[in-house]
């Protein structure tokens, strides 16, 4: 299914969600990225009602999953470092809408223990390769003692 999305009740959003980049007009990295973002943390519509649970779950997500951004032009002084979503951006888009899932709180708390349970798993697997140490019979790749 394709991800819609609908910016014509954001105030000022000529301003706010696009870019004059020499002749062209183009949607702004910001507005793209919450627009994705709106998939994965399970809230497809920011409204005055929800600003601040969209952008605490973006910063929870952010956080277990690393950010969305990094140097980007808006924000050129950060250089290649992670840009996070801040409250302010986020409430400079309330009325975006668009068609992704809604996830309860349940689901999304679900969503987020799913990926840091991945994590510790490909971590603790990787860390298992590297202690290997080749012996005849190595049932176990920890060395003993």
């Amino acid at each position: 299914m394709s991800l819609d999305w609908n910016i014509s009740k954001i105030k000022n959003s000529q301003k706010v969600c696009f870019n004059t980049v020499g002749d062209d007009i183009k949607l702004a990295g910001l507005t793209k990225t919450l627009i994705f973002a709106t998939m994965s943390i399970g809230l497809p519509v920011i409204t005055d009602e929800n600003v601040t649970e969209f952008f605490k779950r973006c910063h929870v997500y952010e956080r277990v999953n690393g950010c969305w951004r990094y140097g980007v032009p808006e924000v050129a002084e950060h250089g290649p470092e992670p840009v996070y979503i801040t409250p302010g951006e986020v409430r400079q888009h309330i009325g975006l809408r668009t068609n992704a899932e809604r996830l309860s709180d349940h689901k999304f708390a679900e969503k987020v223990l799913n990926l840091l349970m991945t994590d510790a798993t490909t971590s603790y697997d990787n860390f298992m390769e590297l202690l290997k140490v080749p012996t005849p019979d190595a049932k176990d790749p920890v060395p003993k003692g």
